[in-house]
This record gives C-alpha cells, structure tokens and sequence, in this order.
C-alpha cells in the first residue's frame, strides 16, 4: 500500500490490510440498509510489542546493527518521518555497503504472524539496490526458515508499507528486521515497524452495532412540557429514536444533583431505565460518581464523601454502584452497559483518584468494575467501560490504558468522546481506534459525538458550537452536514481494525431551550439537536438507519483548505503540490491540486486574499488564504506548522511543551505549541535570529489558555541584554488573543525572541503565529530630530529598571511635571526623636522631587513621607542604593511617585488576570496606587530601582472593613496577577513593607477550595495562606488537602511565608536554575532552613517527611528571632523509637510550641509523608506564633 508523505503531522497511522469473508446467502433490504444473514470467521490481527518500532528512543536500542554501522545513524526530523519524530536513515557516499538491521523476540505464542514496515528513499538508484524486509523463524524441525519481501523505494516523501505475511512461529521466537545492500551515495528510510499476530474469531454481527443516543435531559424537558414530532404528529421521544433506527440508550446517574433540581439522581435514572427496556432498547448507565458534571476539567467528589478516608471512599464507590445496579436489577432494567467514570482523563473522585496517583484511582476503578461483576445477573451480560475525552488523541489514550493494563483492571469496552469541532481530525480518532483495538485487545465505542445543524439560537443563552468551530471540522452548520458528520463517525467505527468498532452514541439529540447545564441557566447545546426548536424531527436522524456495510463505496467528502500562507509584499508564494481530502470512512490522504494563477499587484498589496485551487476528478474546489506582510516575518516556523520545535529551543521543564496536531486547538492552521505539566513549571520557548537589518521591530503572537499562570510573557532580548517584554493573560479554551511587543531595538543584526512562563501544576495553554517584522529601518545617517524614547511600561515598549548590585541602566525620557509635584528642600525634612526625617506634603500632592541637597540633608538617615492619606518609610540604603546604581555623582534628583490609579482600570487588570473567578472573591477597597522610584540625571534621563535592598514600609488610611483577616496590601502586575504585601493594622491604617514598587492596592481576597469546605479542620490556615499567595490549588476550586508535599514544595512554603529573597545557588546538582521553585529554594538554602541530602543533590520532589518537615519548620522559628523556653520543650510520643536521632529534638520542640501535632494513637508518623493540608496548618501556626 502506498500513501504520500503526509506533512501535516498524525497521530501515528497504523494501515492495516483488514482481510474478511463476508458470506451473504440471503439478502433482506430494509430502507436500503444491507443486513447480512450469515457471517463467516474474520482473520484478526493483534499487535506484539515490540523494542524501539519508531525509533522514538532516538537511538538503535533494541535493535542489532551489522556491518556498515558508519553508513546508519537515527535522526529527528517529523518532516522526514513516517509518524513521530524519528527514523532509522541509511547512507554512505564514498562507496557501496551492506548491513543488517535486527531484533529478535522469544516467548511468543506459536502460531501465525505479520511482519510490517514503512519505507521511503532514493528512488533513482533503486535498481542497483537490494533492499529486504525479513522473518527468521524455524520450522517444525528446527531448521531455520526464512520469508522476506522486497522493499522497492519511490522517492522522498513517499512511504511505502511492506508486509511479510504467513509467518509460522515454532518455539516462540522470531527474528526479524531489514538487510540492506547498497551502491555509494544511496540513502533511504525505515520507520514504524509491526508484528502481528493473526487469529480467526467469529465477525460482528452488524445488527448488533449500537446506534445509541445519550438523553439524560428528556425528563427535566417532559416536565416543562416540551414536546416531540414526527412528521407533524406529537410521539413519545423512544417512539421517534426507535422508528429511526436508535438502539440504544445512555443515562448518566449523580449522586446528588442539587444544582440540576434533582434530575439524574439514582430515583430519576432507575424512572427512566424501565422506559428505555420497555421501548425495547438496551441501556448504558453513566457513573459520575459526583453532584454534578464530571468531566476532564473536574471530577468533584460528591460532598458525602468529602471527609471520608481512601479505605472509606472505595467503599463508598463499591456501596453506590451496587445501590444502583440492585435498584436497577429490581425493577428490571438492568443495565446492558455500564461506564465508571465520564472522561476520567484527570482521574475521578479528586484529589485521592487522580492520575497522578494512579495506583489510587485503579483501586477505585476496581471498586466500581467489582461491583458491577457482582450485581450483574447471571443470566445476563453487561460490559464494562472505561471513558476518556480527546478521542483524536492517541497519546493521552495510550498513556492512561498503559497504566490500566500494568495495574491488572478489569474491563472490556474503551469509550471515546469525539467531538469533530475540538478532538482533532477523523483520520485522528481512525488512527486512534485502530491503534486500541491492536494494543489492547479492547472493543472500542464513540461514547459522545454531535454536530450542529444550525447557528441559530433557540434561547437567550449562548452555544457552545458556532462558526468559529465549525470552521475547525470543515462542515458549515446544516442538517444535511450534521448528517454527513455523524454518518462519518459511524463508518468510521464501523471500519475499525478488526470489526472491534461497536457504535457510537448521539450526546443529547433531544437537548431544547428550556433546559440548561444547571438549575436557571440557558442551553447551550440546542443547535446540535436532531429536533428543531419546536421538537420537530430533523431528516439528520435518518443517520441512525446506518449499518455496518452499508456505504460500500469509498468516497471523498471534503477538500481541507490549505494552510494558510503568509509572505512579504513582492515575493511569490510556494504554493502546496497536494491537500488533504476526507473519505467518508474517516481516511485522510493528500491529492494533487492545480491552482489559479495570482494576479502580480495582489502581491504587491499588504492585505489578504484566497486562490482557488481543483483537484482532478473532484467537484468540490479548494482554497488557500495568502497573507501579503508589508515587511517579511523574520519568525522561522511562525506557526509551528512543521509539526516540531525546527528553528526553536525550549529549556528549563522541557517535558512541558510540545507542539500539538489539533486544528481545533491551533490559531491557524494544524498545529500550535501547546504547553502542560502535572507539577510546578517553568520553561522558555526561544528563537535565535541573526542577520537582522537594523532599526526597530514588532514582535506579535497569538496565545490562548485556561490562564493561573504565575508569570508569562511575549519578550525579545537584543544582543545588549535590553528585554522588551508584553505580559500574557490567558482567558480561557480557544480565546485567542493577540499580544505585541513594540520599539524593539536592533542594532547589530541579532535578536532572541520567544516566550517565558511559570506556571503552578496543571496549568495549560497555547501559543501560534509568532510575527517579527521591521518596522523602521536604522537611518545610514543619524535623523535631525531623533525621536521621543517610549515611556515605561508602554504597550511592551523598553522599561529600564535596576536592581540592587546591576551597573547602570538605559536611559528613558524624563517624567512630566504635572500639579500633584512638588520639590522637597532641607528646610522641609524635620528630623523626629529617633533621629529620622519626616516631610508631610499636600494630600493632593501624588510626586515628590527629592533634590541633591535634601538627599545630603538626610545622609545615613531613612525619610518618612506623607500626604495624610499615604505614607513611605523609605530605608536610606535604598536611596544611597539607587545613587550608587546609577552612577550619578552630582547634578541628580530623585523623584517619587504615589498616584491614585483608576479603580475601573484596576477592576480590568484583576479581570484579566485569572485570579478571579467563581472560587475567587476580590474586592477594591479604597484607592489603588501606582508607586515609582527613580533617579533623574542632569541630562534629563530617568532610572528607575526596580528591587530594594531593604524594604520600604507603605501605610494607607482606610475606612473600617469587615474582614480584616482576608484583608491585605497587594502588589497588582499589568496582567492582574497578585502579589501579597502584607496587611497589619494600627490605628486606622494598613501597612506592608514591600521589596518593589508598581501597583499595589488594599484587597479584600477570599479563596474558596471545594475540598476544603469550612468544616475541615484545615479550613482556616488553607484559606488564611491562600489569601497571602503562601500556598495555591492544585486547580481553581481544588486544593487536594492530601495529596503528599515535596521537598521542594514545602521549602517555597517557607520561603513565602518568610518573604525570603532569592540568591545565587549552585549547590545541587538536581536543581536548575530554570525550575519553577529555584528562587524560592535558593532563598530557604541561604536562609539555613532547608539542605540538601547529600552535596550535591536536594532531591526536590521527594516527598518531605514529618520528620524533615520539623526540622526546617524549627529553623524558621529561629529565623524569625524566637527562642524555646525549656518549659515550653516537654513533649513525647508512642513511637518516638521511630524518630531519628536528627530530628528528636525539633520534633519535640515543634510539638511543644504547637506548631506540629501527631496523626492519632499519641503517635507521631515521622517518616510518614506530610500532606497539603498539614503544611498548611504548620505554616499558618508558624506565622500566628
């Protein structure tokens, strides 16, 4: 089989040569659907692992080379690549060679196999190559027997599949691989190698494939009295699916849905269940296991079970299915399917079943499955189903089966959402499926899909698919696409490897307005119904009269548009040779298109504009969009549309970034760079580019994500260290937004451009079409009126600042005098009782100019500052610190700022910033302030102190408040992240003292955690930490109060809670300086509270032990100048024998002051892990000491 090279990158395809009878005695028609009577066995084939098959190790291991080895090497480029990243090359110029690539395999069961592999090289000097894929086994003698194909190369980018079939394997063991001899300066490559074995099992009988529908809704619907039609006449729903052909139905079960008034609970779902069985259709019973919706996003446990211990909480599962099942069992209506679960990708039952802790969810996976082998009647058969979302991806699905199947869980069906709009391309999900059913071993069901018909709202509430996605998918809205989709993911299963494809569930067909996610709010899924607003039926219910066979014919049903391409105004694009075509079996391949010409003067107009394009034999005409630039984008792999990191380097938590083949994710085109990780991170994405003309550049990118990024940003760095930085807020799934950096200087041809983030765990999100261009070139003779710098904190523009120890810094224009200013003169600094100066200013006075000679009046002395409203207790090393840093000598000033900001302004930021949100409370008391301290120099110029080397003690009068405790002073970025200050109160003011200035307001701040409800015993110190950004969730709403503390974790606790600064740490040899935790370790370190293992490694995400938990939280208590008074050390416990010699004495002293308390039984659990929410209460008693 051969197939053009696919550039935009897939899932890996694995095309199996599916070999079946089909014996049709007796033909019945029935609406025009085939049904076959009587089938014979199917040949099927089951994949056997196998060491390296792609070469994604990056290496030959596994593999065996002989003779040539310096003609053979791997490399990693997914150009050249059948699927992934790399493949095994073969080349040699000065002359001809002959190896042999090999791996053997013992253990197998006997019996027959298929060897396959892909191919692709030279094509003009193939005749003077003999090339062979090949299978050692033995026969039934013993004597060795071999079997090959001949491997004939076509040209680059064209693979080629080999197949050696008929292996019989004797003894269990094969060898099998490639021989190669070749003449000088022939190349060629091999990837993606398989062994099957193939059995023979009774076929699928098509009249069983499910054609199921999800309807979870309809009694909430019936009881606000929507009605259903057929052909103009009011039926019962079941009746209408039934006479269309549906199968069979899907109920989800909540445990306690208050928030959907009751619906879906256990009385409602069994209510239901006898409906179903009566209208003569199986049942497939959904468990949440959860109140309300459970989903990759959340997997909220049912808040009976909150407090319940793991032991507990498995019983709880085991309990609530059989409750269920029994019910179910008694009236009956037994399910014939059951899923545990809906989309557990993150796991269920959060914290204590999440993936992270895999062996926790299986066990209560295992729980449910058991339940349901128990309560299933003898007499009857219910399969089992596992569910995750993504069903395009085949390395999120790979990743959880893997860990299933080495945990030994018991099930039989994996249940895939594919939703054509968001879960990648139907070539996606077929590979996927194939890859399934072939690893292992499992029967596979589209659980959820749907489609639009119409863009239409039917209420006032806002849908979730518009144009915007279906424009992903490629079918604009229409009952006759919303056929055509769903027909397609029908044929698609129904072509699965193996006949192992069962159906597919509709989610929701008959969801009306009406009905919302929740109690009181709008639908927003009514225009993927199969029903019109008023509950007529669509003819796209007709799709459910789909068979197994019943498309015979494969055809082409879309043309994709090509990549979009952009070029500089006057250079002639290179357009594509070959697009994408979908088949209607969910096939994708490239055909050859012939395009129309480009008229010159588009070319030479900046703008956008599409050419037609027509593939032979095709109706359906294609179209590319060309972007013409009015200067070139220097951005190499803008888009990332080469399907890798070409032209980019990621550094710091690697593993973080990749970049994604997903239309539905990316800006534009196919893919974008996607970045995850399951633990704190912190990477940057960067590109290199040299030979720049001079002058100053625009960088512009595309982000989009689900936001709770501690810091990211959209930055370029010139070959003089000057960072031009613009900050990144991102605000959800697919909210694209577009970010700009200007006034980038150039002046010797080299730039770096790229992103930088640091992100709490499980933080995600997306960059696309990165743009640089020149913007205005570097005059050959200096301008007669250069231009005005930009001012600090401009739209990305330059903004020099200096920290303590830093040379001098660039310099930027000079503030504007405005009526708030005023110039302070010795006379006007009164010096106090202690010795220190004191200026009292206007109240409306915002700016303050400190002259040299008032600088020399103050001397070693630190200056009070006040307008009545605010005050600054200014250290005199910071002053002497932003003197020094500059360089100035005489002729200088200094200048202080304080102004109001507007509230609406401040409002906007925190809008902006993902700090707030439906677990999040904010609220702006009083005035917001923009501080700034700098010094100007006798020529105008103004340098800024970024960072103090002391802090400087801030006081704002304020108004009574209601809740002082979630009350503070709070450093606000551009982007609306927050930065806590502090917040004591003394007579009628708040202070803080505060390392760096910017914006800072009083904040009332509440942070809600769903697991940590105000009963939990750790309520009061999670939330009190969380109001001073000491400690964040896991996720938005979620804490995870057990979920074990690293080592690393617990020491940015302290550091935190300690307002430790970051120094220079190069003691440990696991610890980079890019790690997200890096400057709060190295602050801890110096600080003496933590150290290392051993001297050279940390071992930062070790979880910290009870005992190494009392060690560090002693010498904090040290740090912060207290002392144990010998009544106050008198504490034991029952198994202090277990306590090491090193930590007795900080045990007992913590235990004592009351900083740290035993787990029960007067026991102490010293090397027991300690978990989130005891760090918390550990930390909150150390700061309430």
């Amino acid at each position: 089989m051969r197939t053009l090279k696919v550039l935009r990158r897939i899932q890996r395809p694995f095309i199996f040569l599916l070999i079946f009878l089909l014996a049709f005695p007796g033909v019945m028609f029935n609406q025009g659907v085939r049904i076959a009577e009587a089938v014979e066995p199917i040949r099927m084939a089951i994949e056997v692992p196998i060491e390296n098959p792609g070469f994604e190790n990056g290496d030959e291991s596994g593999w065996t080379v002989t003779g040539a080895t310096y003609a053979v090497n791997v490399q990693k480029n997914a150009d050249n690549a059948h699927s992934g990243d790399h493949y095994f090359n073969y080349w040699f110029g000065d002359r001809g060679y002959e190896l042999r690539l090999t791996q053997k395999i013992s253990g197998l069961v006997d019996g027959n196999y298929e060897l396959r592999a892909w191919a692709s090289g030279d094509a003009g000097n193939a005749d003077n190559a003999d090339l062979q894929l090949f299978a050692e086994t033995v026969d039934s003698s013993g004597n060795p027997f071999i079997l090959s194909t001949e491997i004939v190369n076509t040209g680059w980018g064209n693979w080629d599949e080999f197949i050696v079939r008929d292996i019989e394997v004797v003894g269990g063991e094969i060898t099998f691989g490639f021989n190669i001899a070749a003449p000088a300066g022939y190349w060629g490559y091999f990837d993606d190698v398989e062994l099957v074995r193939i059995t023979e099992e009774d076929s699928f009988d098509p009249s069983e494939f499910i054609k199921g529908v999800d309807i979870s809704t309809l009694q909430a619907l019936e009881d606000i009295g929507v009605k259903y039609y057929e052909g103009g006449v009011e039926k019962g729903l079941l009746e209408i699916l039934k006479n269309h052909g549906v199968n069979y139905v899907r109920l989800r079960v909540w445990n306690d849905p208050v928030q959907a008034d009751g619906y879906n609970d256990k009385a409602h779902t069994v209510e239901m269940a006898q409906r179903v069985k009566a209208a003569g259709m199986k049942l497939l019973v959904d468990f949440h296991y959860s109140d309300f919706w459970a989903d990759p996003g959340q997997q909220v446990k049912p808040v009976a079970w909150q407090g319940l211990s793991f032991t507990e909480l498995q019983q709880a599962v085991y309990d609530y299915t059989s409750e269920v099942l029994t019910e179910l069992g008694a009236v009956n209506a037994y399910p014939d399917m059951v899923q545990v679960g809906n989309e557990i990708n993150s796991g269920m039952l959060l914290p204590d079943g999440a993936i992270r802790n895999f062996d926790n969810l299986a066990d209560l996976l295992k729980q449910g499955i058991q339940a349901v082998r128990d309560k299933t009647p003898s007499n009857h058969e219910t399969k089992i189903m596992l569910h995750l979302a993504e069903g395009g991806s085949n390395d999120k699905f790979r990743s959880f089966f893997d860990q299933i199947q080495a945990r030994g869980v018991d099930y039989d069906i994996i249940g895939l959402s594919y939703y054509p709009y968001w879960h990648g391309t139907f070539q996606d999900l077929k590979s996927n499926l194939d890859d399934l059913v072939t690893r292992y071993g499992k029967q596979v069901v589209v659980v959820e899909t749907a489609y639009a018909y119409t863009y239409e709202n039917g209420d006032d509430h806002g849908n979730i698919v518009n144009e915007s996605e279906t424009d992903i998918a490629g079918f604009p809205a229409s009952v006759d696409n919303q056929k055509l989709v769903i027909e397609t993911v029908f044929n698609t299963v129904a072509n699965v490897r193996n006949q192992k494809g069962l159906g597919v569930f509709y989610w929701e067909p008959a969801w009306l307005p009406g009905v919302g996610w929740k109690s009181g709010e709008g639908n927003a899924w009514e225009n993927q119904a199969m029903f019109d607003y008023d509950g007529h039926a669509l003819e796209s219910l007709d799709v459910f009269q789909f068979m197994p066979g019943s498309i015979a014919e494969k055809l082409p049903i879309l043309v994709y548009p090509a990549d979009k391409i952009t070029v500089a105004k006057g250079v002639a694009p290179v357009l594509p040779a070959t697009v994408k075509v979908l088949y209607n079996e969910g096939s994708i391949s490239q055909a050859a298109v012939t395009w129309d010409s480009i008229a010159a003067e588009q070319l030479q107009t900046p703008g956008t504009f599409m050419v037609q394009g027509k593939i032979p034999g095709l109706e359906q005409k294609v179209q590319i969009e060309i972007t013409v630039l009015a200067q070139a984008n220097m951005v190499k792999n803008a888009g990332f549309e080469s399907g890798d990191l070409s032209h980019w380097k990621l550094t710091g938590t690697s593993s973080a970034g990749k970049v994604e083949n997903n239309a539905g994710n990316a800006h534009s085109g196919s893919h974008a760079f996607n970045y995850w990780h399951d633990a704190p991170y912190s990477y940057q994405l960067t590109q290199s580019i040299a030979e720049l003309p001079n002058g100053t550049y625009e960088l512009k990118a595309w982000a989009s994500g689900g936001g709770g990024e501690t810091e990211m940003k959209l930055f370029a760095e010139n070959s003089a260290g000057i960072i031009f930085s613009s900050e990144i807020v991102n605000t959800g799934w697919n909210n694209w937004a577009q970010y700009v950096v200007e006034g980038i200087e150039v002046k010797d041809g080299q730039l770096t451009i790229g992103f930088d983030v640091e992100a709490p765990a499980n933080t995600w999100g997306y960059f696309d079409d990165v743009v640089l261009i020149l913007t205005e070139e570097e005059p050959t003779t200096p301008p007669t009126h250069p231009t005005t710098p930009v001012s600090p904190g401009a739209g990305g523009g330059r903004a020099s600042t200096l920290s303590p120890g830093s040379d001098k810094a660039e310099p930027i224009n000079k503030p504007e005098t405005h009526a708030g200013q005023t110039t302070i003169s010795p006379e006007q600094i009164k010096i106090n009782e202690a010795g220190n100066g004191l200026a009292r200013v206007a109240p409306n006075v915002s700016q303050v100019i400190l002259t040299e000679e008032s600088l020399a009046f103050l001397g070693q002395r630190q200056l009070e500052l006040t307008n009545g409203s605010i005050s600054l207790v200014i250290p005199a090393n910071v002053l002497q610190q932003l003197i020094k840093s500059a360089g100035a000598s005489s002729g200088y000033e200094i200048a202080l700022q304080f102004e109001a900001v507007d509230q609406e302004s401040v409002k906007a930021a925190l809008q902006r910033g993902a700090d707030q949100d439906e677990f999040t409370t904010i609220q702006i008391l009083g005035k917001a302030y923009d501080f700034k301290l700098s010094l100007i120099t006798s020529d105008g110029s103004d340098i800024e102190l970024s960072s103090f080397p002391s802090p400087i003690t801030v006081r704002i009068k304020l108004d009574a408040v209601n809740n002082l405790k979630q009350t503070g002073i709070f450093y606000i970025s551009d982007g609306g992240k927050l930065e806590y200050a502090g917040g004591q109160w003394a007579n009628g003011e708040i202070s803080a003292l505060v390392g760096h200035f910017g914006q800072y307001a009083v904040l009332e701040f509440t942070k809600r955690y769903t697991d940590v409800p105000d009963t939990y015993w750790a309520h009061d110190a999670v939330s009190e930490l969380a109001f001073r950004q000491i400690v964040v969730g896991m996720s938005s709403g979620s804490y995870e109060p057990a979920a074990d503390v690293s080592r690393a974790e617990f020491a940015v606790m302290l550091a935190r809670a300690l307002k430790l600064n970051p120094v220079v740490m190069d003691s440990f040899t696991d610890v980079s300086r890019d790690a997200w935790y890096y400057n709060a370790l190295s602050g801890a370190y110096h600080a003496g509270l933590v150290q290392g293992r051993n001297d050279q490694t940390f071992d930062p995400n070790a979880p910290v032990t009870r005992q190494e938990m009392a060690v560090m939280v002693m010498k904090a208590y040290a740090f912060l100048g207290k002392s144990l008074t010998a009544q106050e050390a008198s504490h034991s416990y029952a198994d202090a024998a277990q306590i090491a010699d090193w930590a007795a004495k900080d045990v007992e002293s913590a235990s004592s002051l009351g900083l740290i308390h035993g787990r029960g039984q007067g026991e102490y659990a010293p090397k027991a892990p300690l978990t989130r929410a005891e760090a918390a209460q550990i930390v909150y008693q150390l700061l309430s000491k």
